[in-house]
């Protein structure tokens, strides 16, 4: 008998930055060592963008356009009717068709096309039920009604995290049996261990646009006065330059931009003491938070989405409002109590470790596709 061949469908990939596409990546290339499996790829093709191969993957790139995602930063490919039918091919070449998350037009076709031709399908539900303003919610709604049907009728369902699960199946009225797998992190990009920055170091990693909570940043760099501490903020987005602008004559943070290359980031990780998220909504488990944690950086954050089960773990501090005064309290906190700094720091690591490494969940998945 052959090796059994796997299909990954996610709709956008790396170099563009995200948790869905770079935990994609890792799977894809995990699945892949060792010649064990033939694993393939469908995802995007989109003008300005040379999508990176994983080690021993076959890549199948279907064109598509960013419409939505460039006007109203709605990351949903528009993929042409020859895309589709590569997707089409695709599918019914592969015995095991892995769909990264519930409501991308390739989740919908992937879904459609194993059904037809009798495939194995995997499902990971990377984000939980989201809001959107009208008239972007209209979309929304429509490709979550969609997307009962690939809930429904997947073979096997993953979800980032407990309430990332219950959130989706509950909105959908659907009684199933769902698995965690954590977003995954490498943790050989943090074997490295550099010495930390002189100043203590807050590390602000993510997309600048309103759901991550930027708007908060000039009001925390105020809040916390004369502490000889400094913020390091990494990343791009529509609200880059205004945040900027607000920070111009605050001494305290430093803005980077954005930072691709894994290793390179991996160092600011390293070399700081503190993560900070400030997310206000419609997080599941961003993928940085794997990588400060794999970092050993203790986190203080916002409840801004449905990771907030791993901080049962004692690796930080949740705020239960969106108040700099209490951000900052817990920031001051952690910066001033060596002995609780380094227990949440001992804990962050650990968990990376024994909850996020690729080798760990990557196993998840290939014993499923060995048990069937």
């Amino acid at each position: 008998m052959g090796k059994k061949r796997v299909l990954m469908v996610s709709h956008r990939w790396p170099p563009r930055y995200g948790g869905l596409q770079n935990a994609s990546f890792m799977y894809a290339e995990n699945l892949a060592k060792n010649n064990k499996y033939d694993v393939s790829v469908f995802t995007s093709k989109e003008e300005g963008y040379e999508n990176i191969c994983p080690n021993g993957v076959n890549l199948i790139e279907g064109k598509s356009y960013p419409f939505l995602y460039n006007n109203f930063g709605i990351p949903q490919p528009i993929f042409t009717l020859n895309a589709l039918k590569l997707l089409k091919e695709a599918v019914k070449n592969n015995d095991f068709i892995i769909i990264n998350d519930r409501y991308y037009i390739s989740s919908f076709f992937a879904y459609k096309y194993a059904k037809k031709f009798g495939k194995k399908i995997i499902l990971i539900l990377q984000t939980p039920v989201l809001k959107y303003k009208w008239p972007l919610s209209i979309i929304y709604n429509i490709n979550n009604k969609l997307s009962k049907n690939i809930v429904k009728n997947s073979d096997k369902i993953f979800a980032v995290t407990y309430e990332t699960g219950s959130q989706v199946l509950d909105s959908l009225d659907i009684e199933k049996e769902v698995d965690v797998l954590y977003n995954p992190v490498d943790l050989r990009n943090f074997k490295k261990k550099p010495k930390k920055f002189k100043d203590f170091t807050i590390l602000f990693v993510a997309r600048f646009v309103e759901k991550k909570g930027v708007f908060l940043l000039p009001k925390l760099v105020k809040s916390l006065g004369n502490e000889k501490v400094k913020i390091i903020a990494i990343g791009d987005g529509p609200e880059l330059n205004k945040i900027k602008k607000e920070c111009e004559d605050l001494k305290k943070i430093s803005f980077i931009g954005k930072i691709t290359d894994k290793k390179k980031l991996a160092e600011y990780y390293l070399k700081s003491h503190i993560f900070l998220i400030t997310s206000t909504h419609g997080e599941a488990f961003p993928l940085v938070i794997g990588e400060a944690l794999a970092a050993g950086l203790p986190i203080v954050s916002t409840k801004g989405g449905t990771y907030l089960e791993i901080f049962n773990n004692d690796i930080g501090y949740l705020c239960e409002t969106f108040s700099p005064e209490e951000i900052t309290f817990n920031l001051i906190k952690l910066m001033n109590n060596s002995k609780d700094y380094a227990k949440k720091s001992k804990n962050a690591y650990n968990f990376a470790k024994n909850s996020l490494d690729i080798e760990i969940l990557g196993d998840k998945i290939e014993r499923y596709i060995e048990d069937e």
